[in-house]
């Protein structure tokens, strides 16, 4: 069974900070691999509506089957 991570906001537009973009980018990378299961909450995805498309991009990366809302 795999693990399931929630991530809020933050965690993906840390993929985007320099400060936090080496651990973000990392994980990211888990979720597409299907290492994890990628949690968002509907909140979490409205407010990514509104993000640059650079930080959106991580998120649509992640396949469908790897994320759970």
């Amino acid at each position: 069974m795999r693990a399931r991570i929630y991530v809020d906001a933050s965690a993906v537009g840390g993929c985007e900070d320099d400060e936090f973009a080496e651990h973000s980018v990392r994980l990211m990378e888990c979720f597409v691999r299907g290492d994890f299961v990628l949690v968002v909450s509907n909140l979490t995805v409205q407010e990514l509506t509104g993000a640059p498309e650079t930080v959106r991009a991580h998120l649509a990366s992640v396949p469908e089957g790897h994320i759970e809302t």
